[in-house]
């Protein structure tokens, strides 16, 4: 199983990185538009161990993406993060390159969040039963105290 962002209690990277960027900087690279993978750890927790206990016929040697059904756009990754008081509304845009000499973030980093990363999750849905529509924007609300709670500085890089 390959999880690609996960976000909820525990993160310490994904949801953080992406309010110091907000804050800090006041833009998103690419104006937000790389459209990501992203999972909650409920959302994942459920899926290892459907897996663990169910069948897994024709499963054996599968690559199972885990992330939500459908890729989320970092411009509403942040929208929703504002609407939780954890990143400041965005109205600014800047390009990668721009980003990348002006700010002070690893350009691996810079580039998840700047370019398309996402994968069709459906197989693992398939073997584990649907996530009855549970994107971003429903599951985050759950979190929102943890993270005002728990991270407050920039993550570490």
């Amino acid at each position: 199983m390959r999880p690609m962002f996960v976000y909820g209690a525990g993160d310490r990277w994904f949801v953080p990185m992406l309010s110091w960027m907000a804050r800090r900087f006041g833009a998103l690279p690419e104006g937000g538009r790389a459209r990501l993978s992203v999972i909650s750890v409920h959302a994942l927790a459920r899926a290892v161990c459907a897996l663990a206990t169910g069948p897994a016929e024709g499963l054996a040697g599968a690559v199972l993406h885990a992330a939500h059904p459908e890729p989320v756009a970092v411009a509403e990754l942040v929208a929703v993060l504002a609407e939780h008081a954890l990143a400041p509304a965005l109205v600014g845009d800047v390009g990668y390159a721009q980003a990348r000499a002006a700010w002070d973030v690893g350009s691996s980093r810079l580039s998840l969040i700047s370019f398309d990363h996402f994968y069709d999750s459906s197989r693992l849905w398939s073997a584990v039963g649907p996530l009855h529509g549970e994107g971003f924007r429903e599951a985050f609300p759950r979190y929102a105290q943890w993270y005002r709670d728990s991270c407050r500085e920039r993550p570490d890089q």
